[in-house]
């Protein structure tokens, strides 16, 4: 994270996403700035997915387990802030982890179902 805020392409970055016309006008190359964030994000979340492959095994629907904590992390620690979408997701996976401490027979993925309906027990989903 520090490195792209010492780097030029960091702070091209940065001048792009708070005003593209002031970096345009600075002499900032913003679609080339663009591609460049698009090719690093696409590139890391192409990573993500390889390592994630190799640890479960592969099927149609395998991200739909990330998307209700995802999203309930960045609600939770606000939109469009970094520093609190990184609290809400210390906060949410450790609620999901004492609901599976507390309750065994309950899966990672039943424990959102659960949570999101504000049940204390257990009930076996098919």
């Amino acid at each position: 994270m520090r490195t792209f805020v010492l780097l030029f392409l960091g702070k091209a970055m940065r001048a792009t996403a708070d005003n593209t016309e002031l970096a345009l006008i600075s002499g900032i190359d913003t679609e080339a700035i663009i591609m460049w964030t698009w090719g690093i994000g696409g590139g890391l979340a192409a990573a993500a997915g390889m390592l994630y492959g190799i640890d479960v095994q592969i099927h149609p629907g395998m991200g739909w387990n990330f998307l209700i904590p995802l999203f309930a992390a960045a609600i939770l620690g606000g939109i469009g802030n970094m520093y609190g979408a990184l609290v809400g997701g210390l906060v949410i996976g450790i609620a999901e982890t004492f609901r599976l401490i507390f309750n065994a027979e309950t899966t990672k993925e039943h424990c959102w179902v659960h949570m999101s309906y504000g049940e204390s027990g257990s009930a076996a989903i098919s």
